[in-house]
């Protein structure tokens, strides 16, 4: 861990930013990447952006089962989510808009890393899982823009094919707002505090992985 990371898991810090800090230099990784930063521009191949939107279903799938789960048991998990949060719908959608079949997808070999790292985390530290959480829901802020973009570059009509990245349409700063204000509302011991910062970066390599597999897969 970065010393940017140990000084942002101090208990003085919030834990939205310290999530915030510890991730700025993943955060900037990510945005540099050679197909993210493609897609933000509208120039990915259409058919890469639904391939991408197919991996992300199967960790979409297993966050959400895993976090529901918790919930029961955790206050931390259930004090943070929200139905609206649940992207799997969404990314249905989209990828049946594409004509893609949902039931005929395989995962990268990336991608189904992270799916068991999901489900291992699901079985013996829950808790942990807020950090992936944190991760997919801010990404939705710049995931308006993109969506923007892809419009236009796909000539997409209305939010057809791009309602996981722009789920919220006008409303996305308040449901940013409101998680960032439940996450802040809850107590995290320190142990907890580590490990969800630590799973947040984890968490943009593991889709940093599935971007290299998706443009290796194109080849």
């Amino acid at each position: 861990m970065t010393v940017l990371e140990q000084a942002a898991i101090s208990g003085s810090t919030s834990i939205m930013e310290a999530l915030r800090k510890a991730t700025m230099t993943h955060h900037a990784a990510a945005e540099h990447h050679a197909f993210q930063r493609e897609l933000a521009k509208g120039q990915a191949p259409i058919k890469q952006y639904a391939a991408f939107l197919g991996q992300l279903l199967f960790v979409h799938r297993a966050l959400w089962t895993a976090l529901t789960h918790a919930a029961t048991d955790c206050p931390q998990i259930a004090g943070v989510l929200e139905p609206w949060q649940d992207d799997e719908p969404r990314i249905l959608e989209d990828l049946a808009h594409f004509g893609v079949d949902a039931d005929a997808l395989s995962p990268f070999t990336s991608t189904s890393t992270l799916v068991a790292q999901i489900n291992e985390f699901g079985r013996t530290n829950p808790i942990v899982l807020l950090g992936h959480h944190y991760v997919l829901e801010g990404a939705k802020n710049g995931g308006r823009f993109i969506a923007m973009n892809l419009r236009r570059a796909y000539n997409l009509q209305d939010n057809n094919g791009t309602r996981y990245l722009d789920p919220y349409n006008d409303e996305q700063r308040a449901r940013w707002q409101s998680f960032k204000d439940d996450m802040e509302a809850q107590f995290f011991a320190p142990d907890d505090r580590t490990d969800i910062i630590a799973s947040s970066c984890s968490m943009f390599e593991a889709i940093a992985g599935i971007s290299d597999d998706l443009l290796a897969s194109a080849r």
